[in-house]
Formats: C-alpha cells, structure tokens, sequence
C-alpha cells in the first residue's frame, strides 16, 4: 500500500528508520543494545544534575541523546523520561504551586506546541541536532546569566508560547520557564512546584502530540523501561550529593559543561551538513 492516502507527518513517522548519528554505526545487530547502554548512562547522568542543580535533564539529555540517535526519536524519549522526572516533584510540591502562573504559561504553551512538533518532523537529523546544540548552548548562558524574563500576563503567555514549541521540537522546555520564575520572585518551594507541575501538564499533551504523529514508539517505551531504574538511581545519587557541594558551583560547573557540550554538537552537526565529513 502506498503512502498517498497519508498526511505529511504521518509519512514521515512511517519511514523506515535509519541510523544518522555523529559517532560511527555500529553494526544492525548492536544498535538496540548500544542505544539501550547509552540511554542508560545519559539518564542516570541527568538525573543526578536535576537532583543536585535543581534544573538541566532534558538540557542535557538531549544533546547527549542526539549524538548517537536521530533528534526525532531522542527528542519524544527524553520527553517522556522527563515527564516521569517532574512527575515525583510535583506530587510533593501540588499544595504549594502557584496555579495562576502556571496556568497562563500552560495556555501560551498550548499554542506553541503544534509549531515545535512540524519543525521536528520536517527539518533533516543534522539540522535539528545543530538546533538542539545551539539552543541548549544559548539558554545555559541565559540561565548562567541570571536573565529575568519582565513579570506579566503577556510576559508569561509569550513565554509559555516559546516554551511549548521548544518542548515538541527540542524537549529543552525548561529555560524560559527557569528565566520568567526567576523575576516572579518564588520561594524555593513554590518555583519548584510551579515548574514540575508545569512540565507535568505540558507534558500530557506533548507526549499525546508525539504518539498521534507517530514518533513515540514500542522502542521509545522499550527504552524509557531501561532507563527507569537509573532515572530512580539518579535521584537517590544526588540527594546524597546534595550537602557535599556548593550548589552556586556546581551551577555554575553544569552550565559551563552544559554550554561546551551542545557547543560541540551543534558545530559536529553544522559541518556535516555542509559536508564537511
């Protein structure tokens, strides 16, 4: 049967799945279990930095995810994996979260969304991976910055609007929210509740957009199942590494590697796509 009857993003959901990433293809019988080790390792890692920074899974998820997948199959996993992240600070944080803020950021991220999933199903791998490093690189150096978003209805239905078309393009949904609480002045309790509970809400519909269009897959549930108990592992891991560091340093040592990381990325990308290599 051919694919005439379909639409765009159906057609491209369907497409037989190939190997693009930046480091050398391993042979067909190694995929899934290099794939499996690797989600593995990138999970636990940015567990443990959003236990012990207080932001930065998917910030670094992603890039990492991407060098060795293609970005429209890393971007829905590390949704989904981020979703179950934000859904344990949430349930403790529910009674505290300032719901006005977080419904307006959800309404302007509403709209945003369908935006983010057509960049994600339309542009080539390297041209999304180059997007992801350099917006992963930019919003480091915001947050690094201690940028304030202006504190408004309007400012936060803009934000929540930029917020949602990162999320279903890059999954890195979480800088402008990081910068727009920043200036809304939250105690540590209340910015925590509002950007969990934030993610969770955002994250039903993301998730729904991408299993709709084809992009979340049995493999993509496949792989969430692996890194689950590292997610688990990454949290016990930073609450006992909580107390050992200086949190204003060790901010500060997650954006820098953070920036430098995506940096690498984008540039990998950016030289294959005018073939370079």
């Amino acid at each position: 049967m051919g694919c005439s009857g379909l639409v765009p993003w159906q057609i491209a959901a369907s497409r037989p799945r190939r190997y693009t990433g930046l480091l050398p293809q391993p042979s067909a019988c190694d995929i899934l279990f290099v794939e499996v080790i690797f989600v593995m390792l990138v999970t636990l890692l940015a567990a443990v930095v959003q236990t012990v920074a207080g932001f930065g899974f998917s910030l670094l998820a992603v890039p990492m995810l991407t060098i060795f997948m293609e970005p429209v199959h890393a971007v829905p996993l590390s949704a989904l994996l981020s979703f179950l992240n934000a859904n344990w600070v949430a349930q403790r944080t529910r009674s505290q979260t300032p719901w006005r803020i977080v419904l307006v950021l959800l309404a302007g991220s509403l709209i945003g969304l369908p935006f983010g999933l057509q960049i994600l199903l339309h542009l080539s791998a390297d041209v999304l991976r180059f997007f992801v490093g350099t917006v992963s690189a930019l919003m480091a150096v915001a947050i690094g910055l201690g940028l304030r978003w202006p504190k408004s209805d309007f400012a936060s239905l803009l934000t929540g609007f930029f917020s949602g078309i990162l999320s279903t393009s890059t999954a890195i949904n979480g800088p402008p929210i990081v910068l727009y609480l920043q200036a809304a002045g939250l105690r540590p309790v209340a910015f925590r509740g509002a950007i969990s509970n934030l993610f969770v809400l955002n994250g039903i519909f993301a998730l729904t957009g991408f299993f709709l269009t084809g992009l979340l897959t049995e493999q993509s549930l496949l792989l969430m199942l692996a890194g689950l108990p590292c997610l688990a592992l990454g949290h016990w891991c930073g609450e006992r590494l909580l107390g050992r560091f200086d949190a204003a340093k060790f901010r500060a040592f997650v954006l820098w590697l953070l920036g430098i990381a995506s940096t690498a990325v984008a540039a990998a990308a950016l030289l294959r796509t005018i073939n370079f290599w």
